[in-house]
């Protein structure tokens, strides 16, 4: 199963919901995708709270952002 755009209440979000880019759900387990569209360079890494792109756009970390979206999953599901 493949969902999309996915709204999922979560009481941790500043917004008080997770969107989703996409979930996959197949016999091997669930799976949380954060996609991202951007053009350049992209500067981060894992532990960084924000990264940036061409050193002028900040956005914030995927890693901690795609954490965030399966803490909301898992507070959903038993």
């Amino acid at each position: 199963i493949h969902l999309s755009d996915i709204m999922l209440k979560n009481d941790k979000a500043k917004s008080g919901y997770s969107q989703i880019d996409h979930i996959v759900i197949t016999p091997y387990g669930i799976f949380v995708i954060e996609t991202k569209n951007y053009q350049g360079t992209i500067y981060g890494g894992k532990d960084r709270k924000t990264w940036s792109v061409n050193g002028k756009f900040k956005m914030m970390n995927p890693f901690i952002q795609n954490y965030g979206h399966i803490q909301a999953i898992k507070n959903h599901i038993e």
